[in-house]
């Protein structure tokens, strides 16, 4: 995250122009990344289940799974929030900093929430997929790890 937000502060202090079209937004610099996923807090909260939570690793894994998807949405919804407003549209947050080939639509579509379709699944159900899938993940973490530790040279 560190090196990510470094990049991203220190690449666009360098001039470029683009060579190559469509040309739809007028760069005068090189474009940075954007600015990270803030993994810090729920990755703070996953060592402090994994510190003080001895169960089953079936059990374990789904319990990483929910702390890591809580924290992540309790921390991650409100900052996105904000880097859809103008407050965030700085050199700090990079939040208005886009590629050349970005249409002008691109733009505008990236500071607005969009609203989900009817043929979508909705969020409870975005959200329980991703519970399974975290909970499938960190069991093969969880076992991995293990088999790791096993491993002598």
């Amino acid at each position: 995250m560190a090196i990510m937000l470094a990049l991203m502060w220190i690449v666009p202090l360098f001039p470029a122009t683009p060579k190559l079209g469509p040309i739809y937004q007028p760069i005068t610099h090189m474009v940075a990344m954007s600015f990270p996923a803030l993994l810090i807090v729920p990755a703070l909260g996953v060592d402090l289940v994994m510190q003080r939570v001895r169960v089953r690793p079936l059990v374990l894994a789904v319990i990483l799974s929910a702390v890591f998807l809580a924290l992540y949405i309790a921390v991650e919804w409100p900052f996105a929030s904000f880097l859809m407003t103008s407050a965030s549209r700085n050199a700090f947050f990079n939040s208005d900093n886009f590629v050349y080939w970005m249409s002008p639509s691109g733009v505008e579509w990236n500071h607005n929430w969009v609203p989900v379709g009817r043929d979508q699944p909705s969020l409870r159900q975005q959200l329980g997929v991703a519970l399974v899938l975290g909970a499938i993940s960190s069991y093969v973490g969880l076992w991995f790890g293990t088999w790791m530790t096993k491993v002598r040279r």
